[in-house]
């Protein structure tokens, strides 16, 4: 407790964990949970210990909930209150059955399990709420009661062992009643609230807690008073939770949850403390409090109470701006300003329904307010209603066409819903009107982002850390199109920077899990991406984003609820679906891999032209007597790999083939089609055209009907002969080799080796290296070290050129690129370097492939980790020279 009251959560909690007093419960079975994912599971959360640890803890339910199914098991009276809660799929009262459940965490184990440091801890509130309708009961009673109306709780439960020091007579509160313009209205339940048929003299309480069943009702008259004071009870935790002001009048040696400081408290921002200067010393307590309490009753409605409700407002003193409004309004209901604001404050704690209802009202008595329209938008939008709140932006507008406010949160409304176009004239305007605003500057920036234009938001973005240097979204978004560009380092330092700022910024926390991911940090990318998730659990492509991590991890038993919260959330992501069919491939399922495949037609970034034609796509209907243009999309291997597909068809129709154009005379004898067209001249007519990977689909091949019959193509004997003669120098077991693809693959880094850790094969004897490593367009290739190469790849001019080589190669070994593809068409023996996270074609933990016979896998143990490859792969070479041509010419057979 020692660690904890000094805010060392992290050395605390568990130590705490380890050695509190767990309430023992036979009647609970099940694991223990340890803070994992839940992967489909059901955790049952049980309360323990006082009403005040439950309120209190409360608060960190929702953080379980986003790893899987929750039950919380909770004290019968607050049951009602409780039953709100977000992330809580069933909730039991205490003594009620249990339903099913998998495992199960106490509730006070919680900030343990979920790894709660102390800078998590920002008193946010409301994270509970008061039932309205309970509200509206109390409100008129409440209402009724002059000047500052204040709740009083004077003693706890008498059987807790410490409550002698904690609790106090009423009689001890006495001198509160000097204060004038105040209005006292008790909380107190149990044996102690008997004392208020005898108050002390001077001392008037309003006594209705007979009417206070349980805490639902409790919590709807907190939520009617202007302030709460309390000793250290359930009452304390309440009212801070239902984010109003509450003073804890509490004891010298007190709880651990109230921390070193003597006024303040991290879990609740709405709390004042008032802490006995010795032990046992109240009187100085009521003392204090007497003194703050006059000052708060003295400026309850002063004259200009609006406009000093205004300033508090503007210096982010909400809670006493709203008492200030409220009493506005008890004087004049109809005070549109005072109704306005207050609906502001409302949502800026987050409770954009009560913020509708006030500015609503507002409206209605000046409907040509731009600024009331305005933030009426700002709180529809916080509510999903995008329709209503983009014509109450518009309206805005309407009334000020220079309103600046108004064009920005339209602008951004329309970025976030994909109209782009839309957005754009709204977000220039905001930053014409106002250009010296961080704000317009960062989100002109973000339009820009999403049209790529990369170089102008980054222009953006630094122009908006140029008017303040603190402004994390611009860090945070600066690192986005940082990390985009490829800067890793700048991007990090970035994020860094934001999140150095507002460490609950999940944008930074998202933005950087991408740059550790980029970095090949997988577990800090985790970390990060589950960060971001918990502190916006509302953004469905953070799942995604996850989800595809945890693939390439091959953890997908935890990736596919991910998907699947993904698609629940946003049921046309496209990302996810087509995420999700290449998980499927990868496992095997090409039934509903392929079916789920065709959502990649829907990606921003699309991987070929299904939208350049005046013809219908083909969809499998017959189309016999008619012709069908089949077109490659994707990589040079991905055309090689599925043109087998093209001869199964039998449609009955003339079959016209357009395929890259290096890649043409490679399939020029391909079965099946009537013409080849290279990419780029002129189409003959077609009737229906159809993607080539969309084959699979038509033809409803599963993983064990894959057409892996080899050569499928064949290599011009022509240039065979002449390659062959070429080659009559070249002694020893001929081995082709490539490290490198196109590094303008987003995962070319990962899936190419660094050359010189291939020098190691320059060892081995009897065996003589071909170079087949192409480069692209300005890209230079470094042969590896050492490692005596042949190279003719100056005169390899197309694929047909390379399949030629290859003919005459012993073995052509090969990193993942579209050289795989033509030594396995060809039947030719092929090793495969695969990465760890390997492409979905080449399945999970198999070193051979069903696409290709000839074709063995030599995987990364982990990822990054070459060197065990290249060291499996020489150890394989010095063993395979006498007798892999024959395994190549058996599989060709």
């Amino acid at each position: 407790m020692t660690l904890l009251g000094a805010g060392k959560f992290e050395e605390g909690w568990p130590t705490y964990d380890d050695h509190r007093k767990i309430e023992r419960r036979d009647d609970l079975t099940g694991a223990s949970w340890v803070g994992d994912d839940l992967d489909g599971r059901t955790l049952l959360i049980y309360a323990e210990q006082g009403f005040g640890d439950v309120l209190q803890f409360s608060r960190f339910v929702p953080l379980a909930a986003g790893r899987g199914r929750i039950v919380f098991e909770v004290p019968r009276p607050l049951l009602g209150l409780l039953a709100q809660l977000p992330g809580v799929d069933q909730i039991v009262a205490r003594g009620d059955k249990l339903p099913h459940y998998d495992v199960r965490c106490a509730l006070m184990s919680l900030p343990r399990r979920l790894g709660i440091a102390f800078d998590r801890i920002r008193g946010e509130a409301p994270y509970l709420a008061a039932d309205r309708s309970r509200v509206a009961k109390w409100r008129s009673r409440i209402e009724a009661l002059p000047g500052l109306r204040v709740g009083l709780a004077w003693a706890g439960n008498p059987a807790l062992a410490n409550d002698r020091r904690r609790s106090i007579a009423l009689q001890a509160l006495a001198r509160l009643g000097d204060v004038p313009g105040v209005s006292f209205v008790s909380l107190q339940k149990g044996e102690a609230s008997a004392q208020t048929s005898q108050p002390p003299s001077g001392l008037t309480v309003h006594d209705w807690t007979a009417e206070l069943a349980d805490f639902a009702d409790t919590a709807a008259l907190i939520s009617t008073l202007d302030l709460v004071i309390t000793v250290d009870t359930s009452i304390v935790h309440l009212t801070g939770a239902l984010g109003r002001p509450v003073w804890l009048l509490n004891r010298f040696n007190s709880c651990w949850r109230w921390l070193f400081d003597p006024t303040r408290s991290p879990w609740y921002a709405t709390l004042r403390q008032f802490k006995q200067p010795a032990p046992g010393d109240w009187a100085a307590v009521v003392e204090d409090v007497k003194t703050a309490l006059a000052d708060c009753a003295s400026h309850a409605i002063p004259p200009g109470a609006f406009d000093e409700a205004l300033r508090h407002h503007q210096a982010g003193r909400l809670d006493r701006a709203e008492i200030i409004y409220q009493r506005v309004l008890d004087k004049n209901p109809d005070h549109a300003g005072s109704l306005h604001l207050l609906g502001v404050i409302h949502f800026q704690r987050g409770e954009p329904a009560r913020a509708i209802e006030l500015i609503g009202r507002a409206i209605e008595l000046e409907p040509k307010n731009g600024n009331f329209r305005h933030n009426f938008a700002n709180a529809l939008g916080a509510l999903g209603r995008r329709a209503e709140a983009e014509a109450q932006y518009r309206a805005a507008i309407g009334l000020d066409e220079n309103h600046v406010d108004a064009h920005g949160a339209l602008g951004m409304l329309l970025l976030e819903a994909g109209r782009l176009d839309a957005a754009e004239p709204h977000l220039r305007q905001a930053h014409r009107l106002r250009p010296l605003s961080e704000i317009t500057c960062n989100n002109l920036g973000i339009l820009l982002c999403r049209r790529d234009a990369l170089e102008d938001a980054e222009a953006k973005f630094r122009e908006a850390l140029q008017l303040n240097s603190g402004f994390a979204p611009a860090h945070a978004n600066l690192g986005s199109v940082l990390r985009s560009r490829g800067a890793l380092d700048g991007a990090e330092e970035h994020c860094r920077l934001a999140l150095a700022r507002d460490a609950r910024l999940a944008e930074a926390h998202f933005v950087l899990a991408q740059v550790h991911e980029g970095r090949e940090r997988y577990d800090e990318a985790e970390r990060a991406y589950r960060t971001a998730i918990a502190l916006k659990p509302d953004c469905a492509d953070w799942y995604n984003d996850l989800a595809k991590l945890l693939v390439d991890l091959r953890r997908l038993d935890e990736a596919w609820p991910l998907f699947d919260q993904t698609l629940r959330m946003r049921p046309d992501h496209p990302e996810a679906h087509s995420n999700r069919a290449i998980a499927r491939l990868l496992t095997g399922d090409h039934l509903e891999g392929w079916t789920e495949y065709e959502w990649r037609w829907k990606l921003k970034k699309r991987p070929g032209r299904l939208d350049d034609f005046a013809q219908p796509v083909w969809n499998g209907e017959d189309i016999s007597g008619r012709t069908l243009l089949i077109h490659a999309e994707q990589g040079f291997g991905d055309t090689i790999q599925f043109c087998r597909l093209v001869p199964l068809l039998r449609s009955g129709a003339r079959v016209v083939l357009e395929v890259q154009r290096t890649v043409a005379p490679l399939l020029k004898d391909l079965p099946g089609v009537d013409e080849i067209v290279p990419r780029g001249d002129p189409l003959p007519h077609f009737d229906v055209h159809c993607p080539l990977l969309s084959l699979s689909r038509f033809l409803g091949l599963s993983l064990t009907e894959v057409p892996g019959q080899v050569p499928y193509l064949a290599a011009d004997p022509a240039r065979v002969e002449a390659w062959r003669k070429r080659l009559r120098t070249i002694g020893g077991f001929r081995v082709g080799l490539v490290w490198s693809g196109s590094p303008t693959m987003a995962d070319d880094r990962r899936r190419s080796i660094p050359p010189d850790l291939l020098s190691g094969l320059a060892a081995i004897p009897g065996v003589s290296f071909v170079s087949l490593q192409k480069r692209a367009a300005g890209q230079m290739i470094v042969a590896p070290a050492g490692l005596a190469l042949h190279d003719f790849t100056d005169e390899l001019n197309d694929f047909a050129d390379t399949a030629a080589l290859i003919a005459n190669l012993d073995l052509t070994i090969s990193v993942d690129t579209a050289v795989i593809h033509v030594a396995g068409a060809l039947g030719r023996p092929v090793w495969l370097l695969n990465r760890f996270n390997g492409c979905w074609r080449w399945l999970l933990d198999r070193d051979d492939s069903p696409w290709y016979p000839t074709l063995r896998q030599f995987r990364q143990p982990c990822p990054g980790d070459w060197s065990s490859v290249v060291a499996e792969i020489a150890q394989a070479l010095e063993l395979a020279q006498n007798g892999i041509e024959s395994l190549a010419m058996s599989a060709a057979e």
